[in-house]
């Protein structure tokens, strides 16, 4: 599980921050949703998700289902958003979107079996 866990996300820093150049930013900043640095971002996302799970198929299609959400998270917030909302928090807000994406990728493998009633309960309570 958490060899998983750190493939998943070491998968995701490397291809938000060490693949995306400043180039294919600049080039989503000004093509938006017809820029092919898009599509070659989010396909290097995938890539990077079937290499380090080791081209296991039961890892293809939630691995295709987490690159769709990457797109879709990155047209919001690069897209949509890029001018509606300070930097920081768009970055904040982009990482967080893409950290929960990659939760739910995790717990179809690892299901978390947490109850809302076991979180709240007041034996939990300081």
């Amino acid at each position: 599980m958490y060899e998983l866990i750190i493939l998943v996300i070491f998968g995701h820093l490397l291809g938000d921050f060490v693949f995306q150049t400043n180039q294919m930013v600049e080039n989503i900043n000004q093509k938006k949703l017809k820029s092919p640095s898009l599509y070659v971002h989010v396909s290097i996302h995938f890539i990077l998700l079937i290499i380090l799970t080791g081209f296991k198929k039961e890892y293809i299609f939630p691995s295709i289902l987490l690159a769709i959400s990457h797109l879709t998270i990155d047209c919001l917030t690069k897209i949509y958003l890029k001018n509606k909302m300070n930097t920081i928090l768009n970055f904040i807000l982009d990482q967080t979107l893409h950290l929960i994406t990659i939760g739910i990728y995790l717990n179809h493998f690892f299901p978390l079996n947490l109850k809302l009633g076991q979180i709240f309960s007041s034996k939990n309570q300081l």
